[in-house]
């Protein structure tokens, strides 16, 4: 170690030049998820009997959504016959497009309409639709028809059916391209052309059948039923009455092609800007407060040792982040949960290595020789300890979703990170400074001393009351019912709503009550302001500028509706419409209303291409002075909007609002005015000193069929990592030392799960098991086995040295050797989540609540359960090695 280390430093250089300089030369930054810039995720299952057909539909739907030009559109598999849609920051009306383009099959027919249209053949063809029985090669066919307005009649009625004929029909997918037109009145419509083969065929089909109707049908639906005149062979219009933007949607439906199978809708998250900006700058504070209480605690304690351990802290964060940006990882809010939770556990090695330097130094041996000692018995503790922390967070990633998977590489990662910067550059640092001569000493404070304490003395007490804790806790989980899920184990809808007056809490359900349906059962949490306090300062220069809340109300509230009824799926459109009404004259208006063409875009005739675009922007209902607009100017400017003006707007919203005029900015093309549009906006999503009003911060949309696969998968996850920890146990170890360590798990999940329940119950806080519980489940799994390990390890090290003791004593020594350690880590650790659940953000919230059980629990199972119980293993082992001795001396 003494004799050549500086190798070491052209290690660490290079790691540093490659992981940190590429992205700071590159100028890259880390990607948000959605949780953090805001923006909506949509999942899909597809019943697909091949993966190749699968595969094309992603094809098509990549191929439709990339028309619409918006940015950091992502469309990616989740698990096996699903998929997800995620879109950045964009308002009601793109979602619902992209929902349309996703949700239409584009299954395109030409079939001619009977003379007569039979009600016996339309209903024996509709009833065996709706058995599943019809033949596609069946003379006949019915198409569902539309109203005056072109919308679908009802499809449970077969009267809103027409008889279509099969013979000679043609289909879409002989076309050869779309396009927006016009028909003789001059409505929108769309235009078609056929390939050479289509062209033969639909000459034939319309030269047979001159005078009568040409049923075009979309999807099952007669979109328009024109009279043929005249033999029609390569092109022709769809009529009916149709949008500009809907003759756009269904050219990109045909020019895209149409889908081998139909995705169903599972779930909808949405996530508002605001929300999302909030989530930052509370994960920001928690990350930084966490660092800083843990920089403080190990320079105090461990003084000359604890600068190079913080050095190395602060390497490990940063190549972290860098690696993240490197390949392009996403950062969620369970995410940030991770890195602080790397803030706490990766200062664990040092604490394992400074402890066991202490120990050599006690023994009498020079600095040189216990720095070395100290390293080479740390090693495998800390790589036995980390690595089952890996393989919970693996299987984490293999069977989580969306966010948890960004937990689960963040946590991977810094695993990773962690070993290199312990193991690797505090080991380099340690030399330099022994060999420079600048450490001499080894000096560190002492919290726990030399303890003696015989914990075998509190016999099966310990054991009795965890026991009793249980099963007071499960009987709580038991009786709970549904009571005790998130809609993501349930199904069902959520709903975070923002209102422009504070709003008391039996007002929300009185509304809630008289909408009625699924809302009379509905859950109701405020999660604004309330009992007096004040809003936060927008602009961190007072709070004059914003509106106090009386006591007991709230200005914002989550409304949570379960589907436990029937199974049935909820429509949330349909709900959110009623949630619309329930509180239309107190919620919140929405952010971005619209302005007249004209208005929002100001051509310059002088300037061919290029012109100003107009934005009005509605502020957060709390403002009740309008903020510095010529500091917004200047912010405006400073973003790259060169010239930009603003001014008050007034409209009937009740909130204030303002106008921003850009100056000329090239708009040549639609795709430019949107993408400048989509800047503008962003600027003010991510803005923390103009805070925007936003209606919904949050809505959900849960399936049933979804949630069961989330609840499947999550009791999934906790099988496989407990089988996988016992076996890499039982390999490292002996079969006894996994049995034991499963026990403490198994304590430590039934402990928090239960805790969990009762805390709920008891109404001090809403904290629901959902996907970010079990996250901190599986986390409590690898967190309790890095203590159950260090104690095991050192069992270890001890039954292999020169003294022979009792099994009993000699484990306990090995508690009290490793308590020191023990007890350092789990003050840091709970430090740091300490700052995650005070930064207040829910999902990070509810994660770091359970963990905080989780370090209590899981420090107190590996002294009370972990070691009793391979004490008791042990007994067994000796008293059957007994009995068979005994027996073979009688024989």
């Amino acid at each position: 170690m003494f004799r050549d280390f500086g190798w070491k430093f052209w290690v660490i250089g290079l790691v540093v030049a490659v992981i940190i300089g590429i992205p700071v030369i590159a100028g890259n930054w880390v990607q948000l998820g959605l949780d953090l810039q805001g923006g909506t995720m949509l999942t899909y299952g597809l019943d697909t009997e091949t993966a190749s057909e699968f595969d094309v539909v992603l094809q098509v739907l990549r191929k439709r959504l990339n028309t619409l030009g918006l940015r950091q559109l992502l469309i990616r598999r989740e698990g096996t016959g699903h998929f997800v849609v995620q879109v950045p920051g964009v308002d009601d009306t793109a979602i619902a497009r992209i929902k349309h383009l996703i949700e239409t099959s584009g299954q395109l027919w030409f079939k001619i309409e009977a003379v007569r249209q039979e009600a016996p053949e339309i209903r024996k063809i509709f009833e065996w639709k709706q058995r599943d029985e019809y033949e596609e090669d069946y003379k006949y066919d019915i198409g569902l028809k539309v109203n005056k307005e072109g919308d679908p009649l009802p499809a449970e009625d077969w009267n809103s059916y027409s008889l279509l004929i099969n013979k000679g029909a043609v289909e879409g997918r002989l076309l050869s391209g779309a396009n927006p037109t016009t028909d003789d009145f001059g409505a929108d419509s769309v235009g078609f052309q056929f390939n050479a083969e289509g062209a033969r065929a639909f000459g034939k089909l319309t030269e047979e059948n001159k005078g009568k109707n040409l049923a075009i049908v979309l999807d099952g639906v007669v979109v328009s039923a024109p009279l043929v005149k005249d033999t029609i062979t390569s092109s022709g219009i769809i009529t009916g009455s149709y949008t500009r933007d809907e003759v756009n949607d269904l050219v990109i439906i045909l020019q895209g092609g149409s889908l081998p199978s139909t995705p169903t809708p599972e779930s909808d998250l949405t996530i508002g800007p605001g929300l999302g900006r909030d989530s930052i700058e509370r994960g920001k504070l928690a990350t930084w407060i966490s660092l800083a209480l843990v920089i403080g605690f190990i320079l105090v304690y461990y003084r000359g040792a604890g600068v190079v351990a913080c050095i190395t802290l602060l390497l490990n964060l940063a190549l972290l982040v860098c690696v993240l940006i490197n390949f392009e990882a996403t950062l969620t809010l369970p995410g940030i949960a991770g890195i602080v939770l790397t803030v706490g556990m990766a200062i664990d090695a040092n604490i394992l290595i400074f402890e066991r330097i202490r120990e050599e130094k006690n023994k009498g041996m020079g600095i040189r020789q216990a720095i070395e000692n100290g390293y080479g018995r740390a090693f495998w503790t800390i790589f036995d300890a980390n690595l089952t922390t890996l393989i919970t967070a693996l299987i984490l990633f293999q069977v989580g979703t969306g966010p948890i998977k960004g937990f689960a590489v963040t946590l991977s990662i810094g695993i990773l990170t962690s070993m290199f910067s312990a193991l690797f550059v505090t080991k380099a640092l340690f030399g330099l400074l022994v060999v420079k001569g600048w450490i001499t000493e080894f000096k560190i404070m002492s919290l726990v001393g030399e303890p003696n304490i015989q914990f075998g003395r509190y016999g099966r007490l310990p054991l009795i009351v965890s026991l009793a804790l249980i099963l007071g806790g499960m009987a709580v989980f038991a009786a709970r019912g549904q009571d005790k899920y998130g809609i993501e184990f349930t199904g069902g809808a959520l709903f975070q709503i923002k209102l422009k007056e504070p709003v008391s809490d039996a007002e929300v359900r009185r509304r809630l009550n008289k909408a009625g349906g699924e809302f009379v059962n509905a859950e109701v949490q405020a999660v604004g302001f309330r009992q007096g306090a004040v809003a936060e300062p927008s602009n961190g220069g007072g709070n004059e500028n914003q509106r106090a809340l009386p006591g007991e109300e709230g200005y914002e509230y989550q409304i949570r509706v379960r589907l436990v009824q029937e199974g049935k799926d909820v429509d949330t459109n349909v709900l959110k419409s009623r949630v619309d009404d329930a509180f239309k004259d107190v919620l919140a208006p929405d952010t971005y209303p619209p302005l007249p063409p004209r208005d929002a875009v100001q051509m310059d005739p002088s300037e061919p291409g290029w012109g100003k675009l107009a934005l009005v922007v509605r502020l957060d209902p709390r403002m009740v002075e309008m903020p510095d607009l010529e500091k917004l100017a200047a912010d405006l400017i400073a973003d790259g909007f060169e010239g930009a003006e603003v001014e008050p707007w007034e409209d009937d919203s009740g909130v204030l609002a303002i106008k921003v005029t850009t100056g000329l900015l090239d708009l040549a093309t639609e795709k430019k005015k949107n993408d400048k549009r989509d800047l503008l906006r962003k600027f003010f999503n991510q803005s923390v000193d103009y805070p925007i009003s936003e209606p919904y911060s949050r809505v959900i949309d849960i399936g049933k069929s979804v949630a069961y696969n989330l609840k499947s998968k999550a009791i999934l996850a906790m099988i496989f990592a407990v089988f996988a920890i016992v076996l890499y146990i039982t390999f490292r170890f002996e079969f006894k030392f996994g049995i034991a360590a499963i026990t403490a798990l198994v304590h430590d999940v039934l402990f928090s799960m239960g805790a969990v329940a009762a805390i709920d119950a008891s109404g001090l806080m809403d904290v629901k098991i959902d996907l970010a519980m079990v996250t901190a489940f599986l986390t409590i799994i690898g967190y309790s086995l890095n203590d159950t390990i260090v104690v095991f390890d050192r069992i270890r090290e001890n039954l292999g040295g020169r003294e022979k003791l009792e099994y009993a004593e000699l484990v306990n020594r090995s508690i009290n050797q490793t308590l020191s350690r023990t007890v350092l880590t789990s003050i840091t650790t709970f430090v740091a989540l300490l700052a995650l659940f005070l930064a207040g953000v829910n999902v990070i919230r509810d994660f770091s609540f359970a963990m905080m059980i989780g370090v209590v629990v899981g420090t107190y199972s590996s002294i009370f359960i972990a070691s009793p119980v391979l004490i008791f293993l042990r007994n067994r082992e000796v008293a059957a090695e007994e009995r068979e001795k005994a027996q073979g001396a009688k024989s």
